[in-house]
């Protein structure tokens, strides 16, 4: 696409008789302005808002979640991951360090800590601000979520959900659950900014 180029180098057969050839310097190529045709068309400008993001925006603030198969959450050991740690020293006996602890948390504290989660990372004012007033509200929901959608197989237990990963994917749910619970209402609106 470029336009030929040439040097002169001194080669075999070695001349001390020729002379540099001087190359010229192309000609730009002509180029051609575009421009509006003001002020007579400027109502046919079209301009494009750029989107930053959607939210969900419940009338009223209200929410209410509407639970369907893509809700269910079924802890499996190979969902959790390894759950067992073979701990030893050099000198004494070795413990193994597993996470049956986790059975004997709280159902609050499982509850309270996924609503926090799911405040944070996903209900938000347009400041970046969690909208705290909302937090009661999707306790309850989590607090339906754990009763109805989560299944634990093979030795897992809900408090495994505080892990980060595994909380991301049940706020996936949930906030899916609510979000379908609010879709005939116009809930979805745009961001956007000029």
């Amino acid at each position: 696409m470029f336009d030929v180029e040439y040097a002169d180098v001194l080669g075999v057969p070695f001349d001390f008789t020729a002379k540099p050839v001087v190359a010229p310097p192309p000609k730009p190529k002509k180029t051609y302005q575009v421009k509006a045709v003001r002020p007579e068309r400027d109502d046919l400008e079209i301009t494009f808002p750029r989107v930053t993001g959607y939210r969900v925006e419940p009338p009223n603030e209200r929410l209410s979640a509407k639970f369907t198969y893509g809700s269910l959450l079924n802890l499996t050991p190979d969902l959790v991951g390894p759950t067992i740690t073979r701990n030893e020293g050099i000198i004494g006996e070795g413990i193994d360090l597993n996470l049956v602890h986790t059975k004997k948390v709280r159902q609050s504290t499982i509850e309270f800590t996924l609503a926090k989660h799911l405040l944070e990372t996903r209900w938000r004012d347009d400041d970046g601000l969690p909208r705290l007033h909302l937090f009661g509200q999707l306790k309850h929901i989590v607090r339906d979520w754990l009763g109805s959608e989560l299944y634990c197989d093979g030795g897992t237990y809900p408090a495994q959900l505080l892990y980060t990963s595994l909380a991301e994917r049940a706020c996936d749910r949930i906030d899916a659950a609510i979000t379908l619970a609010h879709a005939g209402e116009n809930a979805a609106r745009s961001s956007l900014t000029l």
